[in-house]
């Protein structure tokens, strides 16, 4: 170990002396002797890194320990010591660059700075830029006002055109509603002819014409088969047809009846909260006009009582309000 420590010291006195020994340039006279000294040095450095190298590999055969069932082994000491050279060389080659590599000296051209207007012009267009300051701050001020208000113009084109697309889309529901409305209605008056045709043509019974163009029209349904340009005809009996119209005027006059019952139950939940609303006033009036009365009657007592008291009590203070006794 004392041969590895004086090894250290000699390498660290070599790098500093290398350091501080003149650079290498074709110009310099010891640049031969500069390079002898290298090669010799490097062949020091090998006879001790493989001296070193055989000291460490008997040294680590010697700190092998036996703790239990494990072996404890140093680390590899000639490794380290190779690791370290390399971080060595790669730190002395990194220096020696950047000495080759350092900047020369800057050589600009002299030029005159400044000093290219006069004093009198100076002064005039800083006065210039001031009495246009002012303007400048009032366009800065319409053009902030006019960008508000074409941002709030926006904010309400966009509310009026959400406002038109429910206005639409109501107009569409209410609509589709009439037709709704209108189709069932076509559908009940088509019925009701049909009725009024079989009471005339002696219905119920099977004596009536289920080729009459009423009939045809209005009791055949047609529904399509699987295969193509191929339909079924089904024809309804009297007695059918009638039951088929009393069930769907049962469900026309059912649904408007629960329209009007609805209706109906609107108002009547107005008009109660509106009775709620005029009793409510009428109470809050009553105790209001209750509560004035009572004042007013308080305050006649007491202008009374106080008048008696004056009448007897000449010579006494009097004291217009107060009679005497707990209020």
């Amino acid at each position: 170990m004392s041969g590895m420590g004086g090894w250290r010291e000699g390498s660290r006195y070599r790098t500093a002396t290398s350091f501080n020994t003149p650079s290498s340039s074709p110009g310099n006279p010891w640049h031969g002797n500069n390079e002898k000294e290298k090669s010799e040095n490097t062949q020091k450095l090998t006879a001790s890194e493989e001296k070193q190298g055989g000291q460490a590999s008997v040294h680590q055969q010697q700190q092998k320990q036996y703790v239990g069932p494990y072996v404890l082994v140093t680390p590899n000491e000639t490794r380290r010591i190779q690791l370290q050279q390399i971080a060595k060389k790669e730190l002395d080659d990194l220096e020696q660059w950047k000495k080759e590599h350092r900047p020369g000296p800057i050589t600009l051209v002299p030029q005159r700075l400044g000093g290219n207007e006069s004093e009198a012009q100076v002064r005039q267009n800083q006065q210039m830029i001031l009495m246009q300051s002012k303007y400048q701050k009032k366009h800065k001020r319409e053009e902030y006002v006019k960008a508000k208000k074409a941002a709030e113009e926006a904010e309400i084109l966009k509310k009026k055109a959400i406002q038109r697309e429910k206005a639409e889309r109501l107009e569409v529901k209410k609509r589709q509603e009439e037709m709704r409305r209108r189709e069932m209605l076509l559908e009940d008056q088509k019925y009701q002819v049909v009725l009024g045709w079989c009471r005339s043509s002696g219905c119920p019974g099977t004596s009536w014409d289920p080729f009459c163009p009423l009939v045809k029209e209005s009791l055949v349904s047609i529904q399509l088969v699987s295969a193509p340009m191929q339909v079924k005809v089904k024809m309804y009996s009297p007695l059918q047809c009638l039951k088929l119209h009393c069930k769907r005027s049962h469900a026309y006059k059912q649904a408007l009846r629960d329209d009007e019952n609805k209706r109906l139950e609107e108002m009547r939940q107005e008009q109660q909260r509106k009775a709620e609303l005029l009793e409510f006033k009428q109470k809050q009036e009553e105790e209001t006009r209750t509560r004035s009365l009572k004042n007013e009657q308080r305050r006649v007592n007491n202008a009374f009582l106080d008048r008696l008291q004056n009448k007897t009590q000449p010579n006494n203070m009097y004291y217009p309000g107060y009679t005497g006794l707990p209020q």
